[in-house]
């Protein structure tokens, strides 16, 4: 099946590390309509090494070779930048200085006024992409250097580092397809998409696929920009290899802004650690922590921690074993808000429940559902007992209450 101008442009922001959004995909398009599909599988007609227009021998080695310039050229910065945010408009910061420069002084500017179907859904080859003609032909015979270079940067690894894979495939005429097929196999793609492979040696996913969880609208890079969290591209394969979702990471990468950023929870964190056998965190010992493959453990260190920041009186050791019985494994539970239930149900019934013996502990793994002491009947009498005493001056929106445990707050208490 013919590659498409919308094919392209997919795959080119994934390649660059962009979001594929309204916003980059619609500007791509309008930019690719206005250079009117130079060269076969280049359809933002790139001029490679100075020699003019330049037919690239395959749709992989276009996109590599366009994103190599956006990648690592001398002006195309701000352009680049604009298109990683997600937000580019021709109204971006040096967007319009970049198009002159690429059109060779040719334009600052084009028209957005397209239709985004027709551009996206023509093929590429064909003279602007509103006509008609079939898809640019392959190449034949092996991959000269430049293109290779061109692969190799479009992929974000450095060509200089590849001198003997380059030399190889020139030497055996490898394809652009064959070329790709051997890197996958070379120590050098291992160490540059770190954690994309699986214990059996079979790909997780494609190093397009790696750099948009890296790099892309809500990966690992976007998150860790959110929470203040310094991230390697070493880093970011550790979290890939642990098999760390993107939205596990983004609850673990709340987590150590909370802990990081309050002395008081901090505090909290570390006396908790402590109280499971375990040392206070350095750095390092932070990035462990969070980047770790998926367990209880955080988590359960996360939720007594909360609990004791949020003002309840449990000790470390107390909190932690009531974060063990609150909710099920991988359960993101909302903790602050289960803080404020117990203390709710403390300003109802505070003299009973220390005359039962009910501590904040209890009152916390029983409010969020479990109730491994059984204490629930016991609990239920003392707060209808309590309501006997003040009658029905009930108001508000009550206490929320697992099932109705928890009466509505009494007015005057």
């Amino acid at each position: 099946m013919a590659n498409t101008y919308g094919d392209f442009a997919h795959a080119l922001l994934r390649a660059i590390g962009a979001p594929i959004n309204a916003s980059t995909l619609g500007f791509m398009l309008a930019w690719m309509n206005k250079e009117s599909g130079q060269g076969d599988f280049n359809p933002l007609g790139v001029n490679y090494q100075g020699h003019g227009q330049w037919d690239a021998s395959s749709f992989g080695a276009g996109v590599a070779a366009t994103a190599s310039y956006l990648l690592h050229g001398s002006y195309e910065g701000p352009l680049l930048r604009a298109l990683q945010s997600g937000k580019v408009s021709l109204n971006s910061a040096g967007v319009g200085d970049v198009l002159y420069h690429w059109s060779g002084n040719g334009y600052r500017t084009f028209s957005n006024d397209i239709n985004t179907d027709k551009v996206a859904a023509a093929r590429l080859g064909t003279a602007s992409p509103g006509g008609g003609g079939g898809a640019g032909a392959s190449g034949a015979g092996g991959t000269s250097p430049a293109e290779l270079s061109g692969i190799l940067t479009g992929l974000g690894l450095d060509p200089h580092l590849f001198r003997d894979f380059i030399t190889q495939a020139v030497q055996q005429g490898w394809t652009a397809d064959e070329v790709a097929a051997q890197l996958y196999r070379s120590p050098e793609f291992k160490n540059a998409f770190p954690g994309i492979f699986n214990p059996d040696g079979s790909l997780k996913m494609s190093a397009s696929d790696w750099t948009q969880q890296v790099y892309g609208e809500g990966g690992i890079m976007d998150t860790a920009r959110q929470y203040g969290i310094k991230v390697s591209r070493a880093h970011a394969g550790l979290l890939i290899g642990n098999d760390v979702s993107p939205t596990e990471w983004a609850h673990r990468a709340l987590i150590y802004e909370r802990a990081t950023s309050s002395e008081v929870y901090r505090q909290s964190f570390n006396s908790v650690l402590k109280a499971a056998g375990q040392p206070a965190l350095d750095q390092k010992g932070w990035w462990d922590l969070i980047a770790g493959k998926s367990d209880t453990r955080i988590e359960n260190i996360y939720e007594a921690s909360a609990l004791r920041a949020g003002g309840l009186e449990i000790s470390p050791r107390a909190a932690l074993r009531a974060s063990r019985q609150i909710g099920a494994p991988g359960e993101e539970i909302d903790v602050q808000k289960l803080v404020e239930q117990v203390q709710q149900t403390k300003d109802f019934i505070a003299p009973e429940l220390r005359a039962a013996g009910i501590s904040d502990a209890d009152l916390a793994v029983l409010t969020s559902g479990a109730d491994p002491k059984g204490i629930a009947s016991a609990l239920q009498q003392i707060l209808k007992n309590r309501q006997a005493l003040v009658g029905n001056r009930l108001v508000g929106a009550g206490a929320p209450s697992s099932g109705g445990l928890y009466p509505a707050k009494v007015e005057g208490l």
